[in-house]
This record gives C-alpha cells, sequence and structure tokens, in this order.
C-alpha cells in the first residue's frame, strides 16, 4: 500500500515520484514553507514535524530549508555542509540556472544575538569588499521566523584543511601560490579597515576552476572587525576575551589585547605557510593554556629544521611572519608578497642549488639508466645543467663515440654533371675562337708625358737633382748608414737638412 508523500528514487536526479497525494499541492507546500524535505529520508514532512519518522532522527529547523523556494528565484536542494553559525545548502538561481550556495543561519547552535551578528557581519563585510579571491555574495534575506540566510557563489573543490590532510605536506611552489593568493585578498580586506581575525585551513577553500585551474577563495568574515578609531570602545569591551582558532591566533589575540591590527591576519597567513611547508603547526599543546603560554613566550621553531627543500630565504620571510612583536614582523600584506614574488621567480630562473637528499643507513643510491643518445650532463651550484667537457669522459662514453664516428665518416664527394661528346665540342671550339681574339688585340702605347695636354700632365714633386740611372744595390755587402756616406763624401757634398734651411736673404 503506497503512502500519501512524496518518495525521493535513487538515480532520479533530485526529482520526485508522486505518491497518491498530489505534486503540485507538496510543490506548494513546500514554496510557502509549510514542509520540507527530511535531510535524513529524502520524504517530505509537514514544517511542524521535527523527528523523521522513517529513522527516528531529529531534524532542527536549519535543516528545514530542503525544497524552498527564496525571493521567488533561488531553488534550494540539498545540504552540502554545517558550521558552528549555519547550514549551507546547494541551490539553483531559476531565471538563469546557475548553481549557487545558500547559507541559513542555525538558531539552535547559537542562541544568543551575538551570534546573528557575526552572520550578518559575514555578509555584510564579504560583500563589501569584492575581490577575485574573496566568496562572491548575491543576496541577503530573511526567511520564516526572522531567520537571516546568504546566498553566494558555489564553489567546486576543497578547503585547505582537507588537503593537507590528504597530502600531510605542499610543494614549496604550490605553498607559494596559496599564500600569495591569500595575501592578496588580505591586502583588499585590509584596505576595506577590516581584520579577518579566523584565518585558518577551514576558511581557505582551493576552487577548481575550468579547464583544471587552482584558485584561492578566503571564507568566513563572521568574526571580522573593523580597524576605525570609533570602533575602539567596542574592542575595549572584547578585552580579554581570545577571537580565532588558538592554533592560528596571534601573541596579541592569545593575550586577549584590543589593540588588534592587520597585522594579526599576517601572523596567521605564517603560520599557515609554515603548516603547508612542513606538515606541522609551529605551536603544539594539550591543553589550551598552555598551548598560549607557548604563543607567547616560545620562540617558532626554524622550519628548515622540519624540510630541508625549504630555500633560506623563505624561511627568513616565515620567520618574519611568525614574529611575536607586531611592529618587527610585515607591516601590510604588499610587503610580503613582494618578497614571495622575488622568492617565486628565483624558483621559476632555477637560481636555488638542488638539494641531494642522502641515501639510508644500509642503503645505496640507485643509479638511474641513462639514455644512450643523450649527453652527460653537470649540475652546477646555481642549479643550471652544463655540458660535461670531453676530458672528464671516459672512452665508453656514447657521447665520444658519436663523435668519433662523425669524425672518421669521409666526406661526401660531390657529384659532377656529366656533359655529353657534342657538348664538350662545343665549348672547346668557342673557348678556341675566344683565344684567336684575345691574340690579335694589342695593347695600346700609353701616351708619353709630353705629349698630353698641359692641364693633363701628371704633377710630381720635385726634390733634387735626380739621376739617370737608377743606382744598383748590391745585396752581399751589409747597409750602410747616412753617417759613413757623409764621412766619405766630405764636407762639401753634405746638403742641408730641409728642415733647418735659412731663409733667403732679399
Amino acid at each position: 500500500m503506497k503512502s500519501g508523500r512524496e518518495v525521493l528514487t535513487p538515480g532520479d536526479g533530485g526529482k520526485t515520484t508522486p505518491g497518491c497525494g498530489d505534486r503540485s499541492m507538496s510543490r506548494d507546500l513546500l514554496d510557502k514553507g509549510q514542509a520540507y524535505r527530511c535531510p535524513h529520508c529524502g520524504t517530505i514532512h509537514p514544517r511542524l514535524v521535527s523527528l523523521c519518522p522513517e529513522t527516528n532522527k531529529t531534524v532542527s529547523a536549519a535543516h528545514k530549508f530542503a525544497g524552498r523556494v527564496l525571493d521567488g528565484k533561488y531553488q534550494v536542494e540539498r545540504i552540502i555542509g554545517e558550521g558552528g553559525m549555519g547550514v549551507v545548502y546547494f541551490g539553483i538561481q531559476t531565471n538563469i540556472h546557475k548553481k549557487v550556495a545558500v547559507k541559513f543561519f542555525n538558531p539552535d547552535a547559537c542562541t544568543d544575538k551575538e551570534c546573528m551578528d557575526r552572520f550578518v557581519n559575514e555578509a555584510r563585510f564579504s560583500a563589501a569588499i569584492g575581490h577575485a579571491n574573496i566568496i562572491n555574495i548575491f543576496h541577503f534575506g530573511y526567511v520564516d521566523e526572522a531567520v537571516p540566510y546568504i546566498v553566494m557563489e558555489f564553489l567546486e573543490g576543497e578547503s585547505l584543511g582537507r588537503a593537507l590532510l590528504r597530502e600531510k605536506v605542499f610543494s614549496v611552489e604550490r605553498a607559494l601560490d596559496v599564500t600569495y593568493q591569500i595575501l592578496d585578498a588580505l591586502r583588499a580586506v585590509h584596505a576595506s579597515n577590516i581584520i579577518h581575525r579566523d584565518l585558518k585551513p577551514e576558511n581557505v577553500f582551493l576552487a577548481r576552476q575550468t579547464g583544471g585551474n587552482e584558485i584561492v577563495k578566503l571564507l568566513d568574515f563572521g568574526i571580522s572587525c573593523l580597524m576605525k578609531p570609533g570602533d575602539m570602545s567596542e574592542r575595549l569591551r572584547e578585552a580579554g576575551r581570545v577571537y580565532g582558532t588558538p592554533y592560528y591566533a596571534s601573541p596579541e589575540q592569545a593575550d586577549g589585547r584590543p589593540d588588534v591590527d592587520n597585522r594579526a591576519d599576517l601572523y596567521s597567513t605564517g603560520v599557515l605557510l609554515f603548516e603547508m611547508l612542513t606538515g606541522q603547526l609551529p605551536f603544539r599543546s594539550k591543553s589550551y593554556g598552555a598551548l598560549l603560554v607557548e604563543i607567547l613566550t616560545r620562540p617558532p621553531p626554524n622550519p628548515r629544521e622540519l624540510s630541508e627543500e625549504i630555500p633560506t630565504d623563505l624561511v627568513k620571510v616565515i620567520m618574519r611572519a611568525l614574529d611575536k612583536d607586531p611592529d618587527a614582523r610585515y607591516q601590510d600584506a604588499r610587503e610580503m608578497m613582494d618578497d614571495l614574488r622575488s622568492i617565486r621567480t628565483m624558483l621559476e630562473s632555477n637560481v636555488f642549488p638542488q638539494q641531494v637528499q642522502p641515501p639510508l643507513e644500509g642503503q645505496q643510491r640507485k643509479k638511474r639508466p641513462t639514455d644512450p643518445g643523450v649527453r652527460k650532463r653537470s649540475m652546477s651550484l646555481t642549479g643550471y645543467s652544463l655540458m660535461t667537457p670531453e676530458d672528464h669522459l671516459d672512452g665508453d662514453s656514447p657521447y665520444l663515440k658519436a663523435r668519433q664516428r662523425r669524425v672518421s665518416k669521409p666526406p661526401v664527394e660531390k657529384k659532377k654533371s656529366a656533359l655529353t661528346p657534342e657538348e664538350i665540342a662545343k665549348l672547346e671550339e668557342a673557348s678556341s675562337e675566344i683565344i684567336n681574339i684575345l691574340g690579335d688585340v694589342t695593347e695600346a702605347p700609353a701616351p708619353a708625358d709630353d705629349e698630353l695636354p698641359a692641364e693633363e700632365r701628371p704633377t710630381r714633386p720635385r726634390v733634387g737633382k735626380l739621376s739617370p740611372d737608377p743606382e744598383v744595390i748590391d745585396m752581399s755587402k751589409p747597409p750602410r748608414n747616412d753617417d759613413e756616406d757623409l764621412q766619405e763624401a766630405g764636407p762639401e757634398s753634405r746638403l742641408e737638412d730641409p728642415g733647418k734651411r735659412r731663409p733667403k736673404e732679399r
């Protein structure tokens, strides 16, 4: 015998199959809020029912919104997550068929007015910033008995906390990329005079985009506060109260000081970077009070002692972000982003030397088989790959063998074009005619200087008297200098130096 309620059938994609009752009537009851789809059994129950008749499990008020249509365009489908203050549903924006996430305030978990104020602050602060690395808010409203809800973008992926549970440790490149996007979001948050105060892996979402790219989204601005002078009275009333998750709280937050500013978020970012690179937290303790004492008094451990793959420059960035004195830390997110950008540039340029891990005791390092067609390479101190010199290679080197084969191979002779006898005869006949023509040509004698016109005669410098016959030099005798010639000729035959001639007397 069939019941008069709608039943979800497996594999129907969330569609309902009507029983003896009217489907349109059930749909109308869901839209009006008089009924809800049970999160335990998937059937439709009246709103007043708080105990599932199929599973005997309690259904709270925040779990009774499945199947509702909010503001006439947001169809609430199923629960996809739950936090300390609210329950998150998967939804569809019906007019454009867009996936959204709807977060309802859970009055059963938080009964005081402060919790509802934090829920409203989450929507107000997230919508006011407007950044690519901060979750986008589409709509805010109230439903039923003044229960607030937020309609935000639907993200596909996982939180940073779940990724760390699965992977334990991130690579240096990925940790730098995630931290850089967190800082970029904090830069916009702090520019709006807002402090997040609750940075932790659960509030950092690694969303998958189309094409496989990963983008970081900052979530949960519930306990955020404003950095305005007029807000100091409210912050003084909060003095002595510790906000945020203790493992990621800054020393000034752990001490309950009222002068917490944007540098507290930079401290929490340093803890996240420390955890991504080492798989551990800088401060761990079994009790809450002992943990706060460690954060306030104990220096953070050197991350390189936990992982030798971390570059030294990156260790300096982490230690500066985790400094207990806010004045010694980074003063803004952009300053820390600049240091991370320079480290990432050096990594992309392969400037850091490769760090070789020593083999374990009793084990030998396995040599990778080399391809005989690949040249041997060596690694410089800067990480660049260099060709090994030939004098450092042995005789069995495939590189030397290939070179010897190239050198010993005889050069390829060029093929000569074969001519037919007729073409050879024509060439010989043409060459003989050219020789005969050149033999009949006689070179005309050059005209003498006297036969040329006066303006065309060449001008020659007149230096002394030229002998008609050139002097024949005997090469068998050694050359004589000018002084010997002058002594042999006598003083009367000496010529005056042209440079020391006296001017003629007039």
